[in-house]
Parts: structure tokens; C-alpha cells; sequence
């Protein structure tokens, strides 16, 4: 079952959809969708002695206190396409997400 695309994520919506093993290898291509300076990603793997895992949570629980209330299901979901985790996005949405418009 996926989440409403204006539902606030929360920490724990990290955990429950399993977006670490999910996002994987590719968290570095979602936290440039999302934002990151090729700089703040190193920082981040550096910081998180570079655990996969780790560095992903990191990425998504930043970019949840910056955007706050904007840190919707769908703006993650959009970012999930965008950095080429179509199947994630889906899974996350439980939708197909061919709907979602990329610049």
C-alpha cells in the first residue's frame, strides 16, 4: 500500500518503504536531484564512514527538515524518476508514476 503524493514524509516513512535498500547504489544521483552540492555528498559519505545505507538516510532525512511541509510523497517521488528509480517512485505511490512531468 503507498502513501497519498501530498502526505508529509516522516522519518519513519524512510524505514517502512525500506528507501535505503531500495534507493541503494544510486543515492548519490537522488541527492543531486534533490539538491546537493557535489561538496555536501562528499560530505555526506565522508560522514557516514561511506555506508551506503547511512548516506541515503542522511540525504533523505536533510532534505526532509529543509523543504518541511514541502517534503512530500510526490516531490520524492518526482526526485525517484528523475534520478532514474522509477520502480521505487512507484512502490512509494503505489501508482504508476508515468503521470510525473519532468522539466
Amino acid at each position: 500500500m503507498g502513501l497519498d503524493p501530498s502526505h508529509q514524509l516522516k522519518e519513519k516513512d524512510i524505514y517502512n518503504y525500506h528507501l535505503p535498500r531500495k534507493v541503494g547504489e544510486k543515492w548519490r544521483d537522488l541527492a543531486r536531484v534533490l539538491g546537493y552540492s557535489h561538496t555536501e555528498i562528499n560530505g555526506i559519505q565522508k560522514e557516514q564512514s561511506s555506508s551506503i545505507k547511512e548516506c541515503c538516510i542522511e540525504v533523505l532525512v536533510c532534505w526532509m527538515r529543509r523543504e518541511g511541509r514541502n517534503a512530500t510523497v510526490e516531490k520524492l517521488a518526482e526526485a525517484l524518476v528523475k534520478a532514474e528509480l522509477k520502480d521505487v517512485a512507484d512502490e512509494l505511490m503505489c501508482m504508476d508514476t508515468t503521470q510525473v512531468r519532468l522539466p
